[in-house]
């Protein structure tokens, strides 16, 4: 499962700002704000598919954790 934290580093690897993925997500700044900080199952499932729909077209990778290192994210190539 993709953490609050990688999804405020999808955010800033973007160099977005929160305003600027609400607008982009249309998902609310309060709740952009709720999901980096608490993780996304503290908010809807529909909320939590724009905001991973508008990463995913932006080119994010949401990285699993394993052996060597933590989760993450990229941009794809």
């Amino acid at each position: 499962m993709i953490s609050g934290p990688q999804f405020k580093a999808a955010r800033c690897l973007l160099g977005w700002k929160q305003p600027e993925l609400a607008e982009k997500s249309g998902v609310s700044v309060q709740t952009i704000q709720r999901i980096e900080r608490l993780g996304p199952g503290h908010s809807k499932h529909d909320n939590v598919q724009k905001l991973l729909d508008t990463f995913d077209a932006a080119g994010i990778i949401f990285l699993e954790a394993d052996a060597e290192a933590g989760p993450g994210v990229r941009l794809r190539k």
